[in-house]
């Protein structure tokens, strides 16, 4: 129920068999909450994340490609576990560009972050999904090239 978003998102863009493939992934998965502040943000109607989704994303058309390209920021290859994600300079993402941890912060290159939620804040590190990792996070992280053009 944390991640009603995020799946709506994955499917109208077209990503879900690319991400439920053989290949291992890691993915940080921002809540819906998280969709919600930025769908907020951006002016997107809606009462609730999950209508800011259907009205970003229409079912009949999809979502704009902007907006596939950050899903595909918050995946990085290979199953990374909370040991290698802590202790990494630099992630490189689906797109090519990176994510910078901080402890428990992932930032972008354009100045936005988000943090890993942990055990005490309800959730935990380390996942495990049928081909990889998922880390629940508080915000959706934008790239740069995303960053640009909205902000």
């Amino acid at each position: 129920g944390e991640f009603d978003v995020l799946q709506t998102v994955v499917v109208r863009s077209g990503l879900a068999g690319v991400l439920s493939g053989n290949r291992p992934f890691t993915v940080f998965a921002p809540t819906d909450a998280a969709f919600g502040d930025l769908f907020t943000f951006l002016g997107v109607p809606g009462d609730t994340p999950e209508e800011q989704a259907d009205n970003a994303c229409p079912e009949a058309t999809g979502c704009p490609d902007f907006v596939v390209t950050t899903v595909l920021y918050h995946v990085v290859n290979g199953r990374r576990y909370s040991n290698s994600v802590l202790g990494a300079r630099q992630l490189r993402t689906q797109i090519g560009d990176y994510l910078y941890p901080e402890g428990a912060t992932l930032n972008t290159s354009c100045g936005n972050s988000a943090t890993i939620i942990t055990a005490e804040q309800g959730a935990t590190f380390d996942v495990l999904a049928s081909n990889g990792v998922v880390h629940a996070i508080d915000a959706v992280l934008l790239p740069a090239e995303v960053c640009e053009a909205l902000l």
